[in-house]
């Protein structure tokens, strides 16, 4: 409140500076015409007042509805940044989890990706007027610790689960927090901790709005606005 209090006693000052320097300048019009056009001057300075009133007013007027836009605003910015928080607080809790569990999140987003990739293959072999030709190994990007810790590991128990499927390392480590990106062929899977929690997000964000705010998840747009 002592920000918004400050805002509005700026417009305000300002509002009353422009008020008396348009003031003083119709009363200087007025005193020198004064003395031959007496009743005409009372008018100007009359239409004078209420021309700059209403200027003031109109400022005030703007200058509060401004104000309460700033504060819905910045009360939107700061709600949206505690959402953002949770979410990336929920990224940096997988990628530190205990090693065991987090192997076993690697190893089943692995293994989710190649059993896809596997059944997209058969569709597309069975298919007689296809071209297709089935990539010769999965490439597996891990961010640096990842793949100093777990790639071989990978590579092994994925290997002894299905001995057909050919897997390499990619050289480059990935820019990732955690998870992994799989490349087959000309296509792409992004198995990164990133995509999984915005995943998890874009089905459960109003929920945690309604766990941090108190809105109700159904809600929610009429409780902001």
């Amino acid at each position: 409140m002592e920000g918004l209090e400050k805002i509005t006693e700026r417009i305000l000052q300002d509002a009353r500076a422009a008020c008396d320097a348009q003031l003083s300048a119709a009363k200087e019009d007025v005193n020198r015409i004064k003395s031959k056009y007496s009743a005409t001057a009372e008018k100007i300075l009359h239409e004078a007042q209420e021309s700059v009133q209403k200027e003031v007013d109109a400022i005030l007027e703007s200058g509060q509805a401004g104000a309460a836009m700033w504060r819905r605003n910045a009360l939107l910015e700061a709600k949206s940044a505690m959402v953002d928080a949770a979410y990336d607080n929920a990224v940096r809790f997988i990628a530190r989890m205990d090693e065991n569990v987090y192997y076993t999140l690697l190893s089943n987003m692995l293994t989710k990706a190649v059993a896809e990739s596997e059944q997209a293959d058969q569709a597309l072999l069975a298919d007689e007027q296809s071209e297709y030709t089935k990539p010769a190994a999965f490439v597996v990007s891990l961010n640096a610790k990842d793949k100093e810790k777990y790639a071989q590991r990978l590579q092994r128990d994925l290997t002894e689960k299905n001995s057909s499927v050919s897997m390499q390392i990619a050289q480059q480590p990935a820019d990732i927090a955690g998870g992994m990106l799989v490349q087959y062929g000309d296509v792409s899977i992004d198995c990164s901790v990133e995509q999984s929690v915005q995943l998890v997000r874009s089905q459960t964000e109003a929920e945690v709005f309604a766990v941090l705010f108190g809105i109700h998840a159904g809600r929610r747009g009429q409780s902001e606005a």
